[in-house]
């Protein structure tokens, strides 16, 4: 067995080199969960049903990848949702305050709720999706919206993930190869 000495400035240094060394491989393994994580909350999404047995979309753009961002900050990285009804769909929306009538109406046109109609026609179809997106802002008033989780229902495969990921860094960090995956045999 080998003796080294060491004075006791040096082991600041050293210690000083290997808690930087575990800080970048957690900070890694935290950036590389928020990539995983932001394939992991769309694949949530697109396999949610309604309880009736309905696929929930409404327009698309929750569940896109360019609403999902995966930001490096300093202590690793985050996973936002950009989408102005991310909280809506997250957790739903109480009944009691009309809905804004903007993004409705969208939602209807976008939906094709109210056929398109010939030019002449066209203020009476106006009139039919002003008359469609004030009966869905009052059932929405009246009964209000049950969230649907996305990203609460993906956080156990996300941090079961970030496990892995951390100790395997930590392994490279601490200058082990990282553990090889064991074949399944019967």
């Amino acid at each position: 067995m080998a003796v080294h000495r060491i004075s006791l400035g040096s082991l600041g240094v050293a210690l000083n080199g290997c808690v930087k060394s575990y800080e970048d491989a957690i900070k890694t393994a935290m950036r590389k969960t928020a990539v995983f994580g932001q394939s992991a909350v769309i694949r949530t999404i697109k396999s949610t049903r309604s309880p009736e047995g309905f696929k929930i979309r409404a327009s698309g753009t929750y569940e896109s990848l360019a609403n999902w961002v995966v930001t490096n900050t300093d202590n690793g990285a985050s996973l936002t949702a950009l989408a102005y009804h991310s909280y809506a769909v997250e957790a739903g929306r109480k009944p009691g305050t009309m809905p804004p009538k903007g993004p409705i109406w969208n939602w209807v046109q976008q939906k094709r709720i109210v056929p398109k109609t010939r030019a002449k026609d066209q203020s009476s179809r106006l009139v039919k999706i002003a008359k469609v997106v004030k009966a869905v802002r009052w059932k929405i008033h009246k009964r209000g919206i049950k969230g649907r989780w996305p990203l609460k229902r993906s956080m156990p495969r996300i941090a079961k993930y970030a496990k892995k990921e951390i100790k395997a860094q930590l392994r490279i960090a601490a200058g082990k190869p990282p553990k090889a995956k064991r074949s399944k045999t019967t």
